[in-house]
């Protein structure tokens, strides 16, 4: 594995030599055509930097940054739609060679107040995955929850379900990505009441909606998000992840989302980003239901970059999306050298072919 140092020193050379446009027109004589999907959270304000409340792990670049990148891809990059994709699917749309498309997950009030504009500005297409319960109920996910109560504890130490977890300024990352991991992977029986039992420990209550909902956008906003261009599409109702369901939980919150959005904005739904979105995450059936709920295609994460050259079959229920770069270079590497910086983070190499519990 390339060390980071290196990785960003190859991406500089790439972009800035020159080297980007004749890897991409060397890729496109090649047939080696890839659509890449890069995805976002959060937008952080420009300036100094703030205190973040919630996990901060979520935030990308800050609006300058995000502008600089946003730019850059216009002026370089084939910028391709939800509505290209899915003709590219349908087989009326050949995509070009080296194709982009920008997602955000999540529903956060930055992608309306500080993404927006410059997507606007940049008529940059993009689509943005909306939990529906989050919009509806002002209430942050799950991962957001756990940050917030280990940071707002004034204890340096929990128990927890039998277990003492250490959550003092130096242990708390850690702290928190192990709790996350076990809202990511368990069973939802075994992780129902996770948040509940946390907060008991960490003597904070959990953050009410005039505290979650300033971080999210409202239904008019995401009407008007979508007035503007911007694709909505579903990101389930409560963000559980869809393997620790069975098979008729996850077709209700898949088929939920997709009428409440449609409700709300008026138009059809047609795609569907699968809560966190690794391997682990979401399963064969998964897919098969995204289908039977009427969606025509789906997005995975953290899963690498997409093949669409002569030969090449995209699985229309599992689009490959990577995260955001914080770096400008590293938008052209990728593009360049897929192998590189579009290798997969998630630790499966596929979705599981095993059901979960319960008919669909």
């Amino acid at each position: 594995m390339m060390m980071p140092g290196k990785r960003k020193a190859l991406a500089d050379l790439v972009v800035k030599s020159g080297l980007f446009r004749l890897g991409v027109e060397a890729r496109r004589l090649s047939g080696r055509s890839d659509l890449t999907v890069f995805n976002f959270h959060r937008i952080r304000d420009a300036g100094p930097a703030r205190d973040v409340a919630f996990d901060e792990d979520v935030y990308g670049v800050d609006a300058e940054a995000f502008r600089l990148q946003m730019r850059w891809l216009r002026d370089n990059v084939a910028l391709v739609s939800e509505s290209d994709l899915l003709a590219s699917l349908r087989g009326t749309l050949r995509l070009p060679a080296s194709s982009v498309m920008v997602t955000f997950d999540d529903g956060y009030e930055d992608n309306f107040r500080l993404a927006l504009p410059v997507l606007t500005e940049f008529k940059i297409p993009a689509i943005y995955f909306i939990p529906t319960q989050s919009i509806d109920e002002r209430s942050l996910g799950w991962w957001d929850l756990i940050a917030y109560l280990l940071a707002q504890s004034a204890k340096s130490e929990i128990t927890l379900r039998g277990h003492i977890i250490r959550i003092g300024a130096l242990e708390r990352i850690a702290a928190k990505r192990q709790l996350q991991q076990i809202m990511k992977l368990s069973h939802e029986a075994e992780s129902r009441d996770l948040l509940l039992e946390l907060s008991a420990a960490c003597c904070v209550s959990l953050p009410g909606p005039e505290v979650s909902g300033r971080e999210l956008m409202t239904w008019e906003q995401v009407r008007e998000a979508a007035a503007r261009g911007i694709a909505i599409g579903a990101h389930t109702h409560s963000q559980r992840v869809l393997a620790t369901l069975d098979l008729e939980t996850q077709r209700q919150e898949m088929l939920g989302s997709k009428q409440m959005l449609e409700a709300q904005i008026g138009r059809p739904v047609r795609t569907i980003a699968y809560p966190v979105g690794g391997y682990e995450h979401f399963n064969v059936e998964t897919k098969r239901l995204a289908r039977e709920c009427g969606f025509e295609a789906a997005f995975s994460f953290h899963t690498g970059v997409n093949e669409i050259g002569a030969g090449s079959t995209l699985d229309a229920f599992d689009i490959k999306r990577l995260s955001a770069p914080d770096d400008l270079s590293v938008y052209g590497a990728t593009l360049v050298l897929p192998s590189v910086y579009g290798r997969r983070r998630c630790e499966a190499r596929e979705p599981s072919t095993r059901g979960q519990m319960g008919a669909g």
